[in-house]
Formats: C-alpha cells, sequence, structure tokens
C-alpha cells in the first residue's frame, strides 16, 4: 500500500476514475445480461402461456357459436337464412381449427399432450355427427336434426367445450 501512498493525487484520481469505471461497466453488463434473460422468460411466458389460453377461450367461443348456429339452423326453413347459417358454421368451424393448431403448434407438456388427444378424439365424433345434422337441417328435417343432434352430438359438444377449457392448467 506504500506505492498508493507514493501516487501524485491526479494519479490516484485516475486509478480510482478507472477503477470506478470498471466496476461500473460489471455492474451494466450484468444487469444487462439478466435483463435479457428476463426478456426470454417473458417471451415464454406470453406466447406459450398466455397466447395459449386466448387461443383456447377464443376455441370455446367459437365452439359455442357453432352449437347456436345449429340450433338456429334447426329452427329455420327459410334457405336463405340456412345458407347463410352454414357459411357462418364453416367460418367458426375454420377459425376453431386454426386455433386449435396454434396451441399444439406450442411446446405442452404431458397433461396438455393427454387433454389434446382427447380433444382429437371427442372432434371426430362430434364433426361426423355435425354433418349428419347439417345435412338433415339443410334439408329442413329440423326434427329428425334436433333428435339425432340430442342423441348423438350434445354430449360430445359439451365434452369437447370442458376438455378445451380444461386443457390448461388453473
Amino acid at each position: 500500500m506504500k506505492w498508493l501512498n507514493n501516487l501524485k493525487v491526479g494519479k490516484k484520481l485516475l486509478l480510482l476514475i478507472v477503477v470506478s469505471l470498471v466496476a461500473l461497466l460489471a455492474v451494466a453488463s450484468t444487469g444487462y445480461y439478466y435483463l435479457l434473460d428476463s426478456k426470454k422468460a417473458l417471451d415464454i411466458m406470453y406466447n406459450e402461456r398466455l397466447m395459449s389460453s386466448e387461443w383456447l377461450n377464443e376455441a370455446r367461443i367459437d365452439a359455442g357459436s357453432v352449437s347456436t348456429d345449429i340450433f338456429k339452423l334447426m329452427i329455420n326453413t327459410d334457405e336463405t337464412v340456412n345458407k347463410a347459417l352454414l357459411s357462418d358454421i364453416t367460418t367458426k368451424a375454420e377459425s376453431f381449427n386454426g386455433y386449435i393448431k396454434k396451441y399444439q403448434s406450442i411446446r405442452l407438456d404431458s397433461f396438455e399432450t393427454s387433454k389434446m388427444k382427447e380433444v382429437e378424439e371427442n372432434l371426430a365424433k362430434y364433426r361426423e355427427g355435425r354433418k349428419v345434422v347439417l345435412d338433415l337441417a339443410a334439408q329442413n328435417k329440423n326434427a329428425e336434426a334436433y333428435e339425432y343432434y340430442e342423441k348423438k352430438c350434445r354430449y360430445l359438444c359439451k365434452s369437447l367445450s370442458k376438455r378445451v377449457g380444461g386443457t390448461w392448467k388453473s
């Protein structure tokens, strides 16, 4: 420490400034590194958790809208309204499929993967039943369409909505 005492005041100040700058750079670089790390974690949280919940909610809304349109179709006998409803059902079904594909494209854990398999199984059965109901309703066989929907599709629709809603962890 005697060498420090022998330095002139100007050199002592210069040494103090250099040491302070090195310490400041070390603190700044550490802060920047952890800021980037936090950004990555927030991006993952946003893209994989928040957006996945958004997609599942939108899929549930579309599924409910399709179900509502199916009931409207079974009640209505006007051809132009029926065509509009069929078009809306097709649009909402495509939107539903898009949200489910987006959800499946992210990294899923084992719980979510098993739930998605259940959703896909129910979805295939529901689509088959929905096709029959839509065909009957398009022919204005509304009573038959309603009866078939109640027997074959309604429980699948409720199960599907429940499973899509229960896919993420609360």
